[in-house]
């Protein structure tokens, strides 16, 4: 259902208003949760409380950090880690004074747009759905009901975001199978002043452009379904595998089960350029990078940019 993972994905931003993306995992509660930095704040380092920095967007180049690392203005931060603690390093990072998400307008009435509008609806959100195309208006309006306004208009219409009062929404989705024409709306709403603005992008190619101009990107059903069926293949029953900032990174968890052949066994961490590594124990996590004694529920966390993804990936299902 790659439609339903795209709403999911959308739904989820309303619980971390800061947030870029949200990324949830099997077997731990621990998530990976992205944050762009104001680009008014002065260069810092943040104290890491059981959470880690695994990857950094800047100048539309991704890397895996290592070591102490200097955050700096406009920024697009990965952590992993306990959720309330990346909450708290959010708001200081990002410092636009959201309020609570209530207010969303979708731009786009097919399937994709009345799949986000029960997303959002579910959340208690008050809804505003727009199409140029009068049937797919009649189908969402029928599909609703009265639980979501639906409007039928022009998308070349500028004045439409000062007549239906557009511009006061707090969230903003360009939902359209058109991915240019999702760019173009989302920066009339930037422009307008909405805070958060979400465009679905199903061409990899437009994704640094999109992040480039503060747009949220949002995998849209073809690109969700293709990176589910990737990440699927990838994992297994004791290592799950997901990507994220595009495809530029990767993370693989690796549960230590009850019957597991490593429970009291030694291992050593592999040694990438351009991967790091952790273990979660009791919930908490640290970092592996001399050999531990392995323990049962033991998490191995591995995170790499895409050059070193196929020998993290033979290493962490090879021990």
């Amino acid at each position: 259902f790659p439609k339903k993972l795209t709403s999911k994905t959308i739904s989820l931003l309303l619980d971390y208003p800061k947030a870029n993306n949200i990324k949830t995992f099997k077997y731990t509660k621990l998530k990976l949760i992205s944050v762009r930095v104001s680009n008014n704040l002065k260069p810092q380092n943040i104290i890491l409380n059981n959470f880690k920095i695994i990857g950094i967007e800047r100048d539309k180049t991704f890397f895996v950090p290592k070591g102490v690392v200097e955050i700096l203005p406009n920024d697009l931060i990965y952590f992993f880690g306990d959720e309330k603690n990346i909450k708290e390093v959010c708001f200081k990072l990002e410092t636009t004074n959201y309020s609570q998400i209530k207010k969303c307008v979708i731009f786009g009435a097919a399937t994709l747009g009345i799949n986000i509008a029960k997303e959002l609806l579910n959340k208690g959100c008050e809804i505003k759905i727009i199409d140029k195309d009068i049937s797919l208006c009649e189908k969402a309006n029928e599909i609703l009901g009265e639980k979501a306004i639906v409007l039928n208009a022009k998308y070349e219409t500028y004045d439409l975001f000062e007549n239906e009062n557009l511009k006061n929404a707090d969230l903003f989705i360009a939902s359209t199978n058109n991915d240019e024409y999702n760019i173009i709306k989302s920066l009339e709403a930037y422009n307008f002043g909405i805070k958060k603005v979400v465009a679905i992008n199903n061409e990899l190619d437009y994704y640094n452009l999109m992040h480039s101009l503060g747009i949220i990107a949002v995998r849209g059903p073809k690109m969700s379904a293709y990176h589910k069926i990737i990440e699927e293949i990838s994992s297994s029953y004791v290592v799950i595998h997901k990507r994220f900032c595009g495809s530029k990174g990767n993370i693989f968890l690796r549960k230590i089960f009850s019957n597991s052949h490593l429970i009291n066994k030694t291992i050593k961490p592999i040694k990438l350029q351009n991967s790091i590594l952790f273990y979660i124990r009791d919930y908490k996590i640290y970092n592996f990078n001399e050999k531990i004694k392995l323990q049962q529920d033991d998490i191995i966390v591995a995170i790499c940019q895409s050059e070193d993804f196929y020998e993290l990936e033979y290493w962490i299902n090879g021990l």
